[in-house]
């Protein structure tokens, strides 16, 4: 009989050692630096969003601003059934600061039957802590109509197109008002939009 001759063979492979100590820390500080990297870019994308969010947000509430007061605008004046109520189609400084941020628009048209008294008839608009507030005809004082709006400014043309210096003495030649409106985010970002109206009163 033969003698067998070499080294036995080990009752176990390296492969099945495991993983040493510094192979498991390695892997958690890599691991980590992923899961920071990876955190990181997470909260810059939800900062983006609520960003973005808050500034589609103000364009909305900007152009509901400038839409209600180009459509009003432009119903200035109105007397269909032109009847002696006699009154000022726009008082362009209601409040007296002679600055042009304020504004009171008179209509007859909602419906059209001889005095002011209904909705949209007779508003007064201003700013303040920057909310947009209305007055309607007889109302006791003015109430939120739209928040996060910070300014608005008005601007007052001739039917010549020509800029009206002092529109308080000469508001009856008001033909044409430019119209801006300032909003602004829970961010702090501002958003500035501009309109013009044309007075269908002054076109007839």
């Amino acid at each position: 009989m033969k003698k067998l001759t070499g080294k036995p063979n080990k009752p176990f492979s390296d492969a099945g050692k495991g993983f040493t100590l510094l192979e498991l820390l390695v892997t958690v500080v890599v691991m980590g630096v992923v899961l920071g990297i990876v955190g990181q870019i997470l909260v810059q994308t939800q900062t983006v969003y609520l960003n973005q969010r808050e500034m589609i947000r103000a364009q909305q509430d900007v152009r509901f601003a400038l839409n209600t007061f180009v459509r009003l605008l432009r119903m200035a004046g109105n007397d269909p059934l032109e009847t002696p109520i006699g009154f000022q189609a726009i008082d362009p400084d209601p409040d007296g600061n002679t600055v042009w941020d304020t504004i009171r628009i008179r209509a007859d048209w909602n419906p059209a039957d001889g005095d002011l008294a209904d909705p949209d008839e007779d508003v007064r608009f201003t700013v303040n802590n920057n909310i947009l507030l209305i007055q309607q005809g007889g109302d006791p004082s003015p109430v939120e109509f739209l928040p996060n709006i910070s300014a608005i400014q008005f601007q007052y043309f001739d039917s010549d197109g020509n800029v009206i210096a002092d529109p308080v003495a000469d508001s009856g030649t008001i033909a044409r008002v430019q119209v801006t409106v300032q909003g602004i985010t829970a961010t702090g970002g501002t958003l500035q939009l501009s309109s013009q109206a044309a007075l269908r009163s002054m076109s007839r």
